[in-house]
């Protein structure tokens, strides 16, 4: 939970390189975790605001069906990606 709550407020900072660095060593550490819907996202928006919207794009089109959860949806329409 610690590392969901700094990538979040990296996030919310615009620190965009933390928030990426966070999200993916955390999605990495535990890959089938609770948060991995919610550290994907978060890997999404921070490598949108980073301007790395390919890198965005396929990250987003490689998220499991079972993470696409309606609020997970929601935060992409809302991103440099589009959902599914």
């Amino acid at each position: 939970m610690l590392a969901l709550s700094s990538a979040l407020e990296a996030l919310e900072a615009q620190r965009w390189s933390e928030a990426l660095t966070i999200a993916r060593r955390t999605r990495r550490a535990h890959p089938t975790g609770a948060l991995r819907p919610e550290l994907t996202v978060i890997e999404i928006e921070a490598l949108c605001g980073l301007k790395s919207l390919t890198e965005a794009q396929d990250v987003a089109d490689a998220m499991p069906r079972a993470d696409q959860t309606p609020l997970a949806l929601e935060r992409l329409r809302r991103s440099c990606v589009s959902s599914k």
